[in-house]
């Protein structure tokens, strides 16, 4: 054997011992490994004094915390205190009134931390905790702020930041700190009310809290029971130690029911007074629904139906203003800007709303002027149970409105409700190829209710209006002006037309009327007995002008004049029509206006029986003789 060949072999010898020796050395060093890792929990349950868990937990919440029963410890596979019977207190306050109470606290605790003696939770699982909250401030719900303990510690310097700096905070010298992940099973809110007596809010929550440190962001994911509703909440706030030393942060955060869907993105700042900067969506399928859900007089409500609005939301809970607002209300779509406020515990709506098309008699029933559609009857409802329960202003515009067989276009109103007044009030429409103002009012004065129902309408086609309204038949086809003014009580409303007092007037230039054959009427009449108008409705009488004037009391028009002016006679009624029975008794007369041999010089008749079916009754007179 050669020097080359031995020497290459004792070389291979010592790689193969060293690779053994490496191999060995890997294999106890893993072994170690496995044993430090299995043994970590048990070494550092021996740092925790079992007394000091309720102490360090005070230190991480802030409050002082009372125990029912001594904590166990368990640990693998990790490390993990149960304490039962727990309740958290403001320190230097008795036991009466806790913030929290829990039935249950299971707490994992950080292993490495606990070898050198320090209990630091990463997981915090409250089973049946009850929270008590307070509105204290009136602007964000809130339990009560802890008086010491890490969270508060970092929230004051967190406030000392934002004080050198309101714009830009820099939070370097927040202390490091972990807040981990705080689960809640089977929780109740509890609003503890000016005499703490409380008032169970949420019930039957469950969710889980993430915020793993005071510099990251936290997030929210919560359910629980409202007022008999399921309602899931998700919010995240990129800064949240801002936002609790009295700063701003972003927030993202939505609602979700039954009743409502709420979602918000923007800025939340807590300085005084709550402010937010974002932008909202809102809607729900029934606003009386939501209203009665939230807990509101729906008294002054008959809105039904779905309802919606978004924009750019700036203010605070008590007083903030959607700007460029789209709203959809009663099927109407409008966008505009609105304000909201409340003032003496009532809300007060006010802004500007333009609508492309607009539902008026639904719209004015959302806003609790007119009783719901489906609930009306003939004639004209006035009330406003809203009045002295929300004041309202709102100034409206839309291209084109339908209030039931009404179309109208360009339209310019206002809605207005205060103390003692409702008022709605259409100051400018085009409508029957004129122009038509109308409006109505309820006024309570003593406690009573009057209204007024007012209508002027200039130059418009008249017979479009009459069809319009189901009175087609004997009215007039020709361009003219109506005036209607109605006023009486609204304590009942539906009682409006049978007890209003008012005045109707018209005049109209050269038209027709239909149905008419006067030739036929004077021979008929002429004959004498009776006859129904219906006999002599082949034809159609043109009128040069036409005029009429009547007064209205407790249900009946009585006519002062009523004429209709030919190229050769003068046709004129007077009388009385009972509109809510829709009966006739009127006397007429037709005369001549030129020498004529065709009509006696007063040929006088009367009008019975009923709109539908009047019949006539001549009245011959002898010719006056020399």
């Amino acid at each position: 054997m050669s020097r080359g060949s031995g020497k290459s072999a004792r070389l291979g010898a010592m790689a193969s011992q060293m690779a053994r020796r490496g191999i060995t050395a890997s294999a106890v060093f893993a072994i170690a490994v496995v044993a430090l890792v299995v043994a970590l929990p048990f070494i550092a349950s021996t740092q925790l004094v079992r007394d000091r868990i309720a102490q360090e937990f005070g230190s991480w919440s802030g409050y002082r915390v009372r125990l029912n029963n001594a904590p166990s410890i368990s640990v693998w596979p990790s490390i993990k205190a149960e304490l039962t019977g727990v309740a958290l207190l403001g320190w230097g306050e008795d036991d009466s009134n806790p913030v929290l109470t829990s039935e249950k606290v299971e707490i994992d605790l950080s292993a490495f931390a606990a070898l050198g003696g320090d209990i630091v939770p990463t997981r915090v699982h409250f089973h049946q905790p009850h929270l008590r909250i307070s509105w204290a401030d009136r602007d964000l719900p809130k339990p009560k702020s802890p008086a010491a303990g890490k969270i508060r510690w970092a929230i004051e310097t967190a406030r000392s930041a934002i004080a050198n700096d309101p714009e830009n905070p820099n939070l370097n010298t927040v202390p490091a700190g972990t807040i981990g992940v705080v689960e809640f099973t089977d929780a109740t809110i509890i609003d503890s009310g000016d005499d703490d007596s409380g008032i169970e809010l949420l019930t039957s929550a469950n969710g889980i809290l993430q915020w793993p440190n005071f510099k990251s962001s936290m997030t929210l994911a919560a359910s629980g029971d409202f007022n008999g509703e399921t309602v899931a909440v998700d919010m995240r706030v990129e800064q949240p130690l801002l936002l609790f030393a009295g700063g701003a942060a972003q927030l993202t955060a939505s609602v979700e029911s039954e009743p409502l869907q709420l979602s918000y993105e923007g800025m939340a700042d807590t300085r005084d007074p709550f402010f937010l900067d974002g932008q909202l969506q809102t809607s729900t399928p029934s606003l009386r629904g939501l209203l009665e859900w939230l807990g509101a007089d729906t008294e002054a409500i008959y809105a039904v139906g779905n309802a919606s609005l978004s924009g750019g939301l700036k203010g605070q809970p008590g007083s903030f203003k959607i700007e460029e607002a789209e709203i959809a209300l009663a099927e109407s779509s409008g966008m505009g800007a609105l304000e909201f406020a409340v003032q003496d515990s009532r809300p007060a709506v006010s802004g500007t709303l333009a609508f492309e098309e607009l539902d008026l008699v639904s719209f004015l029933s959302a806003l609790a002027i007119l009783p719901a559609p489906s609930s009306s009857g003939p004639g004209i409802d006035i009330s406003s149970p809203a009045i002295g329960r929300l004041d309202l202003d709102l100034r409206l515009s839309a291209d084109n409105v339908t209030a039931g067989p009404i179309a109208l276009s360009e339209v310019a109103a206002t809605v207005q409700i205060n103390d003692n007044l409702a008022t709605f009030d259409i100051s400018d429409a085009s409508g029957f190829g004129g122009n038509i103002s109308t409006g109505f009012r309820v006024d309570r004065k003593s406690g009573r209710d009057s209204g007024e129902f007012r209508l002027l309408a200039a130059d418009i086609d008249s017979g479009a209006f009459a069809s319009a309204l189901g009175v087609e038949r004997m009215a007039p086809n020709a361009r003219g002006k109506i005036s209607i003014i109605l006023n009486g009580p609204v304590d009942v409303p539906r009682l409006f037309l049978r007890t209003a007092g008012g005045s109707v007037a018209a005049t109209f230039d050269t038209g027709t009327i239909a149905d008419l054959d006067l030739p036929s009427f004077i021979e008929r009449s002429k004959a004498g007995g009776f006859f129904a108008l219906g006999e002599v409705a082949d034809g159609t009488l043109a009128f040069e002008r036409a005029e009429l004037k009547a007064s209205v009391e407790n249900g009946v028009a009585t006519i002062e004049k009523a004429e209709a002016r030919t190229s050769d006679r003068l046709i004129s009624l007077a009388g009385i029509v009972p509109y809510i029975g829709r009966s006739l008794a009127l006397s007429g007369n037709v005369r001549s206006t030129v020498e004529s041999d065709d009509v006696p010089e007063n040929l006088t008749f009367f009008v019975g029986g009923s709109w539908n079916s009047p019949f006539i009754s001549a009245i011959l007179t002898p010719p006056v003789t020399e």
